[in-house]
């Protein structure tokens, strides 16, 4: 704790040097984090298997599968995706699963994989509330469609290694992470752009920012880049980044180690 209250106090100096103080919270450390349209913030901490929900850094639910009432203990999960207002879904790659809770944490729904998917390793679901899983050991994207058990081969194009599926509105990002290439598809997996990473950034992470616009946690930073404008800035060295939305000309950012700031 002495350790995080060092490191906010170190962003309130940069910012008030810089003439600017970012709005800054604190909440427990996490491996993984989405927004709700509601403001809740989920965090997902891999290693206990534990969902925390917060409004304005104030933690209100909690799921750890350890209590008498949480009847699934989280063993491998992904991370937690958000769909509209009441929806947090969380793939547990060990079991094979994806389960469904409601805003404050209520375990609504699991459901096993088909067993063709052999090595669920990622998930997102699109637009059409349709599931997309991306099968490691097949190295193909299958999509699941509501109340069906059964996949479907998803995408125009092969993918292989290391892949993340992200939403943005009406399209998916596919994040290639061992071609350090981005792609760019619609609901229906037909490939509308493809972008090669910044050769020059040691890229760790990806965000989606907006249709053509991404965040890059790298070695040196977070950056903001805009491939088709052939622009990419510096934001912020917040160390381990786990989550990053654009909120108008602002920037939310939340890390490992718990900490949310907001960039003006």
């Amino acid at each position: 704790m002495k350790r995080l209250k060092t490191v906010l106090y170190f962003f309130l100096l940069a910012g008030m040097a810089a003439g600017q103080v970012p709005d800054t919270l604190l909440i427990a450390p996490c491996d993984e984090a989405t927004l709700s349209p509601f403001g809740d913030i989920f965090t997902l901490s891999r290693s206990g298997g534990i969902l925390r929900r917060y409004q304005n850094g104030k933690l209100l639910n909690t799921y750890s599968g350890s209590r008498s009432a949480d009847k699934f203990i989280l063993q491998d999960p992904v991370r937690p995706v958000s769909e509209g207002a009441d929806k947090i879904y969380v793939l547990d790659a060990a079991n094979n699963h994806v389960l469904v809770w409601d805003r404050f944490l209520n375990l609504h729904s699991l459901t096993p994989l088909h067993r063709d998917i052999v090595s669920a390793a990622d998930f997102t679901v699109n637009s059409e509330s349709e599931w997309l899983i991306y099968d490691d050991y097949h190295q193909v994207i299958l999509q699941v469609f509501p109340n069906e058990h059964y996949s479907h081969p998803w995408g125009d194009r092969n993918v292989s290694g290391n892949v993340g599926l992200y939403r943005i509105d009406q399209y998916i990002l596919l994040y290639l992470k061992d071609l350090q290439q981005l792609r760019i598809a619609n609901n229906n997996g037909t490939t509308l752009a493809e972008y090669p990473l910044p050769d020059s950034l040691d890229v760790h992470r990806v965000f989606p920012l907006g249709l053509h616009v991404f965040g890059l946690s790298c070695g040196g930073g977070t950056y903001i880049w805009e491939p088709r404008k052939a622009r990419c800035r510096y934001l912020s060295d917040l160390p381990d980044p786990v989550f990053m939305q654009r909120e108008g000309d602002r920037y939310l950012l939340i890390n490992r180690q718990g900490l949310v700031i907001r960039i003006p």
